[in-house]
């Protein structure tokens, strides 16, 4: 049944996130596998997102420091999304009618 109701905080990881398609999944430290959406990452000002260009600040908001810088210096779609792939991040989640989704997704 849907629940507007989010849990409790939770971590895990980025399985993989397109950033042509603005959405992903998240893979739960319960083992679970969760939609995220590019509209419930937390955006921390780090860039414009210019999806056409293949550029996403909040996706990159998801990355290590270190990671980031290497992203600036050196950008390219492709490395932006492996960088991703295996992100820790802490999250939401809510049961809607298409299952779970992620909420307020920020790196850990």
């Amino acid at each position: 049944m849907p629940s507007n109701t989010l849990t409790e905080l939770q971590t895990g990881r980025i399985k993989w996130y397109r950033i042509d398609k603005n959405f992903g999944f998240l893979l739960a430290d319960s083992g679970d596998e969760i939609f995220v959406h590019h509209s419930d990452l937390i955006y921390t000002g780090l860039g414009n997102c210019e999806h056409q260009r293949g550029f996403c600040g909040r996706a990159l908001a998801l990355l290590p420091d270190e990671q980031q810088a290497e992203l600036r210096e050196r950008f390219t779609t492709r490395r932006l999304q492996q960088l991703l792939e295996g992100a820790r991040v802490k999250f939401r989640v809510v049961q809607t009618v298409k299952g779970f989704e992620a909420r307020s997704v920020r790196r850990a």
